[in-house]
């Protein structure tokens, strides 16, 4: 997982990186040129909520999307963040923990 981030890291840097609000467009509508890193991107950021919101969140936020909720939507009820969040700790120098872990301290 540490070469898909470098290279979604890499990709950011360089400005070629779709912001995680775009990866709800299906892969076959991408330009080709981003199509690699678009699976790449999806990869850590499906790593990176797992690992920082738990099994269960993941398959709430996965619920979610199977419904046709946007991604954004679907990360804001399931883990009480939005992709742009995410993508800040996703992409900040040192890991940052999600707000919270408690289900129950979301919804308030």
């Amino acid at each position: 997982m540490q070469w898909e981030k470098d290279r979604v890291r890499q990709g950011t840097t360089e400005n070629r990186a779709l912001s995680l609000n775009d990866l709800d467009i299906p892969f076959a509508e991408l330009p080709v040129e981003h199509v690699s890193l678009a699976y790449h991107q999806r990869a850590v950021l499906g790593s990176y909520v797992l690992t920082a919101f738990g099994f269960d969140l993941m398959r709430e936020t996965l619920r979610s999307l199977a419904d046709g909720a946007p991604v954004s939507d679907a990360m804001r009820a399931a883990l009480g963040s939005d992709v742009g969040d995410i993508e800040r700790r996703l992409f900040a120098a040192a890991p940052v923990p999600p707000p919270t872990s408690n289900p129950s301290a979301r919804s308030q």
